[in-house]
């Protein structure tokens, strides 16, 4: 079976890395513009009322979670309160300086851009896990209508009421835009740790038989 040489490696990571810059600065730029457009409490009132008008989760118009200013209290469930949309906006934001850090950095022949692209993967990986698992939470709030996921995610939007179809989509679309990200961090710190341990252990140069040999022998 024929090996990969050297430069055909090279090839293809310098196009993996292309491709990978592109959708890191494409995505989050579509989830931002979705999670920003109109009212940002309004898309998410809507879902909540529209699973509500359905039996699928807890009333939004119940008093415990509005004030009549329409505030919102400590009991709104995480998946319909204004914390969820800042945490995503967040993560949004902090993969956008990462972003502009990554660009200096690659344009700058001081630094290891490998291994400083695996620092930035490794933290930028959690922030979007924790981000669909956000999209993910529970609504438990009523007992009579518990929801283990948003009901969105588990039906077709065609199925609901006119207003709350656009608000629907879109809320599927940063969703799976979400999951893209995580795939896209996710394949992209394996092709890091790739590189680097073939760093380590690859060659038949004296160094390299010697960090083979203490890495056998640790």
């Amino acid at each position: 079976m024929r090996t990969m040489t050297g430069k055909e490696d090279r090839y293809l990571f310098s196009w993996f890395i292309i491709t990978a810059r592109f959708l890191e600065l494409l995505l989050p730029l579509l989830c931002m513009s979705i999670w920003t457009t109109g009212q940002l409490g309004a898309a998410r009132r809507l879902l909540w009322s529209e699973g509500a008008s359905r039996a699928f989760n807890s009333d939004p118009s119940v008093g415990r979670y509005f004030y009549a200013n329409q505030t919102e209290t400590s009991n709104v469930p995480f998946i319909w309160s204004a914390r969820s949309t800042e945490s995503n906006i967040a993560v949004v934001m902090c993969t956008s300086m990462i972003v502009v850090a990554r660009g200096g950095m690659h344009a700058s022949s001081k630094v290891n851009v490998r291994l400083m692209d695996l620092v930035f993967n490794v933290v930028l990986l959690p922030l979007w896990i924790g981000s669909l698992i956000g999209q993910l939470s529970s609504d438990d709030s009523d007992p009579h209508h518990s929801s283990l996921y948003p009901w969105y995610l588990r039906s077709s939007c065609a199925s609901a009421h006119l207003g709350a179809q656009r608000a629907c989509r879109n809320a599927q679309l940063t969703f799976l835009l979400t999951f893209l990200m995580i795939l896209l961090y996710g394949a992209w710190t394996l092709k890091n740790l790739y590189h680097e341990a073939r760093k380590f252990f690859g060659g038949d140069n004296q160094n390299s038989v010697q960090k083979r040999e203490l890495f056998l022998e640790a």
